[in-house]
């Protein structure tokens, strides 16, 4: 696979430039989308023209997500981000703290896909894939921004799970503390 001009660039991060980068852009960045979506879109249902019981599921598996995702960020910003650049500013040892054991990456990867899955459900309930060629302003308005919250949060998952994680599991032996 080749790799994008904006993958080389990412190439380029340190370890605590993509914990910035992840804290300042995409975090804030998903949970002000989420939070669009939440008060606009899910309270103005009369913009989807659905059924009531759809509207409903969306809004509880939103919620859902919207605080699976805000635990996560707590918990990178929180714990990890800051454990990383406490840690591992230039040392090559193999010598993890357990904040990046391989567990607590594992767990992190399976709650992204916890998030996409949660998501896709409501992109479904929405039908959301649906709206690919209308002509409604509100609708488009309501498209766009859910397909640029899955464009952030799959980026976000990216930049975790093919930069960061897999430096920090070659770089200080995090396979081995399985």
């Amino acid at each position: 696979m080749q790799m994008t001009p904006a993958d080389e660039a990412l190439q380029e991060y340190s370890t605590e430039e993509l914990c910035t980068l992840i804290a300042n852009r995409y975090h804030s960045s998903i949970t002000q989308a989420c939070n669009f979506l939440q008060e606009h879109v899910l309270h103005n249902t009369y913009i989807l023209s659905l059924p009531d019981t759809n509207v409903e599921l969306a809004h509880v598996l939103f919620i859902k997500m919207q605080d699976e995702l805000k635990h996560l960020f707590l918990k990178e910003s929180g714990i990890l981000f800051p454990c990383i650049r406490k840690h591992f500013s230039g040392s090559d040892a193999c010598n993890a703290p357990r904040c990046t054991k391989y567990s607590v990456i594992t767990t992190i990867t399976e709650q992204h896909l916890q998030i996409l899955s949660l998501f896709n459900r409501i992109k479904r309930l929405l039908l959301i894939d649906d709206m690919l060629y209308i002509s409604n302003v509100s609708l488009k308005a309501c498209r766009d921004h859910f397909m640029a919250l899955e464009t952030d949060m799959r980026q976000w998952m990216y930049i975790e799970q093919t930069l960061l994680f897999p430096w920090l599991q070659s770089m200080y032996c995090i396979t081995a503390l399985k």
